[in-house]
């Protein structure tokens, strides 16, 4: 299917601008939609696809452009906020920087952390859906209102030991090792063996839902699941409270001992209840001496008693003419058998056809997939 001619891809990308400003992210299925509905003009799914990418090119500039612009906005960051960490870790390959990671640390980040949040942090990082794609690794901490505490960034290439390993003594050389601290991470690749390189003597936990995830690839069943999340419960109890394991015991009329199996004062800085009853039960008024200081207002406001100078736009910063640019990662094709691009094409006229033509397509799409032919697929209306 053709579509209208007239509908160009310099026209869907120009009649599109302001819908993608307003809205944001738009997938092209909706875009197309909305291109029915507002100009009655029937448009190939490809066509606005090129048309989006086009729009966003004259909205942000090139993705290439990016990458060029990288020092100026570590020089830029750097003087708005003094004393921060920005890395940019690039290869030579044929006489060309080309960009690997990329690690940005800003200094009241890390003062505010060491001075107002709990020594934790958890480490997590999600794929990046770009031209380039890419990894965006973050570091997290928890403030006194038990709130996420932004530490540190880094766009790396891939998950894998050696990009886990650079962050991470970057993150040492920012924040140090605070007393105390705990790491907190679910199952990434290469993850828990940086930590046992840069952190050697740490104590390293892991997420209880991906690792149910994990084992669930393996093991199924009601069986699996209750046990597993019993066994979380358990270690709940191991650092927690529980009525029937509890025990005080009063030594004199303002003071007893507080017996339980588990930790829960001493890890999460909040006496149990039963230690609270008996708190209230001598009339003290303190309390403020039976938690920890973390929870407290002025470690609260200690975090955050340091602002982050905002960035300018792009045409405010100060080109750097001594330095060499730096080019976008080459590509490279992942492993694997590439997928048909007719079957693309296949996919996109559903919306476009009616229930019988729709079968039509998923029979031929299915008996490629079987039979792994090759060339076009002709669909016979």
């Amino acid at each position: 299917m053709s579509g209208n001619k007239c509908a160009t891809q310099g026209w869907i990308a120009n009649v599109i601008t302001d819908k993608l400003r307003s809205d944001g992210d738009v997938s092209v299925a909706e875009l197309k939609r909305w291109l029915v509905k507002t100009y009655n003009v029937e448009v190939p799914y490809m066509r606005v696809f090129r048309g989006k990418e086009q729009a966003y090119t004259e909205m942000y500039g090139k993705w290439e452009d990016t990458f060029m612009q990288l020092d100026d906005f570590k020089v830029e960051l750097l003087n708005r906020n003094p004393g921060s960490v920005v890395e940019i870790y690039f290869e030579l390959k044929t006489d060309q920087k080309r960009f690997l990671h990329f690690f940005y640390f800003i200094l009241c980040l890390s003062n505010g952390f060491l001075s107002g949040c709990r020594p934790y942090i958890s480490l997590d990082a999600c794929h990046l859906k770009g031209k380039f794609n890419g990894v965006l690794a973050a570091d997290m901490g928890i403030d006194g209102n038990n709130s996420i505490f932004p530490v540190a960034y880094a766009v790396l290439k891939s998950e894998n030991t050696k990009s886990w390993s650079w962050f991470l003594e970057l993150l040492k050389k920012a924040i140090g090792v605070p007393d105390g601290l705990v790491i907190s991470s679910d199952m990434q690749k290469g993850l828990e063996v940086a930590i046992m390189q840069v952190y050697p003597n740490l104590e390293h936990r892991e997420c209880i839902r991906h690792l149910y995830s994990n084992f669930k690839k393996h093991f199924r069943g009601d069986f699996f699941s209750s046990k597993l999340w019993g066994y979380k419960c358990l270690m709940t109890i191991i650092v927690g409270n529980v009525n029937e394991v509890n025990k005080v015991l009063r030594s004199s009329d303002n003071r007893a001992e507080v017996k339980y199996k588990g930790r829960q004062w001493e890890v999460k800085g909040l006496p149990c209840k039963h230690a609270a009853t008996f708190i209230g039960s001598i009339r003290d008024s303190n309390w403020d001496k039976y938690v920890d200081q973390f929870f407290t207002i002025e470690k609260f406001k200690e975090a955050y008693a340091l602002e982050i100078s905002p960035m300018p736009g792009k045409d405010q910063w100060v080109p750097q003419a001594t330095h060499d640019n730096i080019y976008p990662p080459i590509i490279k094709r992942p492993p694997g058998r590439q997928k048909k691009r007719e079957l693309y094409h296949l996919m996109s006229l559903k919306e476009d056809n009616d229930a019988h033509d729709v079968a039509s397509i998923c029979i031929v799409i299915r008996h490629a997939k079987i039979h792994r032919r090759k060339g076009m697929i002709h669909i016979n209306h």
